[in-house]
């Protein structure tokens, strides 16, 4: 979580007033509460923090780069894992 706040921060993720409004009204009726005791017990800031943590985990995921790799160079991988293993 601290590495994506910190994404966060360094992309400048701020959530509209909006957007933080809309997931208030998703909190009461996620836990049948009255909208106004949902913004009395959750702090705007953690909110606005949450959302932009989602946003974050976007970025990361929609630049994230697949590397297949194939079955022979798994079980290579894993001998010399236990090579490696038992020369300690």
């Amino acid at each position: 979580r601290l590495a994506l706040e910190k994404i966060a921060k360094l992309e400048g993720i701020k959530p509209a007033d909006e957007d933080i409004g809309k997931e208030y009204e998703k909190l009461a009726k996620a836990y049948e509460m009255d909208l106004e005791k949902v913004k009395g017990l959750v702090a705007k800031e953690d909110l606005a923090m949450d959302l932009a943590v989602e946003q974050a985990v976007k970025i990361v995921r929609d630049n994230a780069k697949v590397t297949e790799v194939k079955e022979e160079e798994k079980k290579e991988e894993k001998e010399e894992a236990k090579e490696e293993a038992k020369a300690e």
